[in-house]
């Protein structure tokens, strides 16, 4: 799970931003399940509005498996009147701080202008006042949505009571693209391991071979004969002879 949706403040509210109900159902319940998982909380509430019990329960299957009933306490609401049922819940809950409460979609949140306003005043009482803490899935633009400030698109006076905005479509993008540059970058290392390997065959194998001076060797010869010292006095050849006549000589 995204790891800016586990950062969220806990006792603010949310909203988070998809492209329709469906990838916000998906994104929900991997959500839901990222919170079950961190024990951040004891209770989890997620109230479904846009989905058949059915429907529903397969997608939540595919998240946490059977045992779903066990992980979230689920609310499944059609009328339109989300405001009666989060005053109910807040008479039940037990510990409001180890709360939290994911709502998909808002846009079926309230049937009418009157209901959606008291629900947002409902919310900002359980979130500021008693600490719960709430996510709200919706449909909105993302460029056209501010926390703190006024919305005018359908989250109205929930977007300046909201804490933060999370557009799905950019946290996609952004694991897409930490993929891409994880997979470049291996790919970079592997490619770069492969072709140090080769250059160091190439330079054992393709030595610059020194050029040879026509007569160099045979100069080399002839100092290595003629030239370096001997343990008889350190005399050459020619050398040699000469004290060898005046040696001679001096007999006669």
């Amino acid at each position: 799970m995204r790891q800016q949706m586990l950062a969220a403040e806990q006792g603010e509210i949310t909203i988070l931003l998809g492209d329709n109900a469906a990838q916000n159902l998906q994104a929900s319940l991997m959500h839901a399940a990222a919170l079950k998982a961190s024990g951040q909380f004891e209770s989890i509430v997620y109230i479904n509005l846009p989905f058949s019990r059915k429907k529903f329960t397969l997608a939540a299957r595919q998240a946490f498996g059977n045992g779903v009933s066990d992980a979230l306490d689920i609310h499944h609401l059609m009328g339109g009147r989300l405001y009666n049922s989060i005053h109910y819940l807040q008479q039940r809950l037990r510990n409001p701080e180890r709360t939290a409460i994911i709502i998909n979609s808002w846009e079926l949140a309230s049937s009418c202008y009157q209901y959606r306003e008291a629900l947002i005043f409902k919310l900002h009482e359980i979130s500021a006042a008693l600490g719960v803490t709430v996510f709200v899935y919706a449909m909105s633009k993302p460029e056209k949505v501010e926390a703190g400030c006024m919305n005018r698109t359908g989250l109205g006076k929930l977007a300046v009571a909201a804490d933060a905005v999370i557009a799905l479509r950019d946290e996609e993008k952004a694991e897409e693209s930490l993929e891409m540059m994880e997979s470049e970058e291996h790919t970079t290392i592997e490619s770069a391991s492969q072709e140090g390997s080769f250059e160091v065959i190439d330079n054992i194998i393709n030595l610059p071979q020194r050029k040879e001076v026509p007569g160099e060797n045979e100069n080399l010869v002839a100092r290595n004969s003629n030239d370096l010292a001997h343990a008889n006095g350190h005399l050459n050849r020619k050398e040699r002879r000469r004290v060898h006549r005046l040696a001679t000589v001096g007999h006669v």
